[in-house]
């Protein structure tokens, strides 16, 4: 345990007190940690964290107005499938910041899988 084995116990209530309270803050300090290090994991791919807080918003105003059942299902399905429309648009920004020389790199790098394929 991260308390001890029980070889040193208090005896007297104050000592039970300090104990109680180290016992106490270390729990706090362990929850930081774990805390912290979840988010830092969660939030290593800003794209699904942007997807995750448009899904949350939009289940949220359909809570609000009370949608039925039905129009919730299309419109988390509507998400859903535009999030790969979203994710191309934003590839095609970041390609505009690139030269022609690093762009033909690069088409030539995502082609490569399957021109293999076809061209082995």
């Amino acid at each position: 345990t991260s308390v001890g084995y029980g070889d040193i116990f208090p005896v007297r209530w104050e000592e039970y007190l300090l104990c109680t309270m180290l016992m106490l803050l270390g729990g706090v300090c362990w929850a930081y940690v774990i805390g912290a290090g979840c988010s830092v994991i969660s939030g290593m791919n800003p794209t699904e964290v942007l997807f995750e807080q448009r899904m949350d918003t939009l289940n949220a105003m359909a809570e609000e107005q009370r949608f039925s059942h039905p129009l919730r299902y299309k419109l988390r399905e509507f998400v859903r499938e535009s999030r790969h429309h979203q994710d191309f648009e934003r590839s095609k920004e970041l390609m505009q910041l690139y030269s022609p020389s690093v762009k033909a790199s690069i088409a030539t790098e995502m082609t490569r899988s399957w021109a293999d394929l076809v061209y082995p």
